[in-house]
């Protein structure tokens, strides 16, 4: 049997899904999003975790055309432009002196993919060639690019579609044993890639995790660390690993970067790792993307780091995140099944495992967004992940609606 599904073929979907007008998008303003259905509704995903500072604003929407009409388009390809160098200035401002270089990419998994290439030519020149393995946690979301589903910890028919895992290893960073069961592999491998906070459930790093990460990297492994839902105010400040006692080598950054206003993306490398290739002027790594570095990313990127100048819009970031997590905290209470999870304005309302709930999230991601706010799926219930500049009041109507939801669902 055959169906008329949507002209086009949205990611993650099947194909005779048919995405119904309550999903289309048709405009956005500050966390308010209106679909096609004709209501209007309170974004609690920040569009897939990019929109941190608030649906077309004006200071990205002006320098996007004025970028389009200065120049239109040049790569980043044995070539450079204006904007390029300049937002990568910027970006180094805005990260701090630990960072020293940027390579530019078009979004989330060519940054990973970049960063893994970096880190095993970086072995190469630190004359340790054996160490090629790249490893990751549980639980984690580094893309769906061939690279890097080798490193995320999902189903999703990895040797079907030809996915080498050879280089791969899974570790478990909340085991105190874990550098004793590596004794005989750490020599072979080159990095291990984290997420400070998973995409997949909101789950923050245990302070076993980061004492295993500080010493692994002492052990000579590279530590990467995956901002691409987690940077630019979403959990901290302006990085998540900003709150870390040590430092990534490598940052692998999207999303928030440009606000989602266009695709883009960032590998930035630190100290150790700029040291290597300076001391190797000749050598380079095949990475390059054709709109990587965009004039219109770099005229984007540009209005992002006059954001984190800009002392008024940083006090309403943190308001956010303080007001996101305690809401998030105090709906569960006093709620038999449920528990809250998360850092900052990246949360995760869902059922515990003991509450032995058959859970349809799709079904209460629906639900939930037929009532007015749309919400993220996770594995036993749904994120919270709201636009920085969101208001109080829509704050609060988020969590009702979800709590509402979710305890319905119980019964």
């Amino acid at each position: 049997m055959t169906c008329q599904a949507n002209p086009s073929w949205p990611g993650l979907t099947s194909y005779g899904d048919i995405i119904d007008d309550s999903k289309v998008a048709v405009r956005a303003h500050g966390n308010r999003i209106t679909f096609a259905d004709g209501k209007e509704r309170i974004c609690a995903t920040s569009g897939l975790w990019n929109v941190n500072f608030g649906y077309s604003r004006e200071d990205y929407t002006h320098a996007l055309a004025e970028a389009s009409g200065q120049l239109s388009f040049y790569p980043c390809f044995r070539y450079s432009s204006e904007f390029a160098e300049n937002a990568s200035a910027a970006l180094l401002r805005m990260l701090g002196t630990a960072w020293k270089r940027v390579v530019w990419t078009t979004g989330g998994s060519s940054s990973v993919e970049a960063a893994i290439k970096i880190a095993r030519v970086y072995s190469l020149l630190k004359e340790d060639p054996a160490r090629r393995k790249i490893a990751s946690v549980g639980n984690a979301f580094h893309g769906i690019s061939i690279g890097t589903m080798s490193v995320t910890d999902e189903d999703i028919d990895k040797r079907f579609y030809g996915v080498s895992l050879s280089d791969h290893l899974r570790v478990n960073l909340d085991d105190p044993d874990l550098l004793n069961q590596l004794e005989r592999q750490i020599s072979r491998i080159a990095a291990v890639l984290v997420e400070p906070v998973t995409g997949t459930g909101t789950v923050p790093l245990s302070s076993t995790a980061l004492d295993n990460l500080r010493q692994l990297q002492k052990m000579g492994v590279l530590l990467i660390a995956d901002e691409v839902a987690t940077g630019f105010g979403r959990v901290s400040s302006v990085l998540a690993s900003d709150d870390w006692e040590f430092r990534p080598d490598i940052l692998a950054v999207s999303k928030a970067l440009t606000n989602g206003a266009v695709p883009g993306g960032a590998v930035v490398l630190g100290e150790a790792v700029n040291a290597c290739y300076s001391a190797h002027p000749k050598v380079g790594i095949w990475h390059a993307e054709t709109g990587a570095g965009h004039p219109l990313v770099g005229a984007a990127v540009a209005v992002t780091a006059s954001i984190f100048a800009d002392t008024y819009e940083l006090k309403e970031h943190e308001n956010v995140r303080r007001e996101t997590t305690a809401l998030s905290r105090s709906v569960v209470e006093d709620v038999p099944g449920l528990e809250s999870v998360g850092l900052g304005a990246f949360q995760t309302i869902q059922y515990s495992l003991d509450s032995n709930k058959s859970i349809n999230v799709a079904r209460l991601v629906d639900e939930i967004r037929q009532n007015g706010v749309v919400v993220h799926p996770s594995t036993r219930g749904v994120q919270i992940v709201p636009p920085l500049i969101s208001p109080v009041e829509d704050l609060e109507r988020i969590f009702e609606v979800v709590l509402s939801a979710m305890t319905m669902n119980q019964t």
